[in-house]
């Protein structure tokens, strides 16, 4: 294959590009890659076959072009079908109860309202899910409580273990809350335009309630 790139880029500096200085050895070092044997034999005898006219060349260019585009797709396509594989995949095995765990512990530390919430989210996570897999995950955790990978529920209260055991209960109490009332992009919207809405002059109470009639559903002290 080396030696036919090679005489694929000689065809191209010998008879393209003194019509077209951009169809030289340095494109096909760019797309050689992306060529299959077949596409690189096919243009070698396209290109060493046409007729030294400018007609010609425009004709071999679109054929150039066609094959290069045609490629990209194909590459494309087969990038995506990897893509769906490894998201099927990661459906099939489910998440750890670790990162149940994990994820309780992000829902806390980043309530509703936190900008840019759910990419925040999966990089703390380390990244391995997307916004769209963590929002997907959190709607499960209101509606019941997750498994782990051995069947068994994940505890909550697992991440929060302190010594103090009222803190506990505050950290627990805290889990549950941020759980069972998720906020939505609508809402966490809706309350940074409210903040900015209502000023840090006013007094706090005033200022929240102010806040919650901005956003419906939710309290003050949510």
């Amino acid at each position: 294959r080396e030696t036919m790139i090679i005489k694929l880029s000689d065809c191209c500096e010998e008879k393209l590009k003194k019509y077209n200085y951009e169809y030289d050895q340095y494109m096909i070092e760019e797309i050689q890659k992306k060529l299959t044997d077949d596409d690189v034999t096919m243009l070698i005898k396209e290109i060493t076959d046409m007729e030294d006219t400018a007609e010609e060349f425009e004709r071999v260019k679109i054929i150039i072009d066609e094959t290069k585009d045609a490629n990209l797709k194909r590459l494309r396509l087969i990038k995506e079908a990897e893509k769906s594989k490894q998201e099927e995949k990661k459906k099939e095995v489910g998440w750890t109860k670790d990162e149940f765990i994990l994820l309780t512990q992000a829902l806390n530390k980043y309530p509703g309202g936190t900008r840019d919430r759910w990419k925040t989210i999966a990089g703390f996570m380390g990244g391995q899910y997307c916004s769209k897999d963590i929002i997907e995950m959190t709607k499960i955790l209101t509606q019941k409580k997750p498994k782990g990978s051995n069947g068994t529920k994940v505890a909550e209260k697992e991440p929060t273990k302190v010594a103090t055991p009222t803190v506990v209960k505050a950290e627990d109490k805290k889990s549950e809350v941020t759980v069972e009332k998720e906020w939505t992009d609508e809402e966490q919207k809706l309350l940074e335009v409210a903040l900015k809405k209502f000023s840090k002059k006013l007094t706090p109470k005033d200022r929240w309630i102010g806040i919650a009639g901005e956003i419906p559903g939710k309290s003050a002290k949510e």
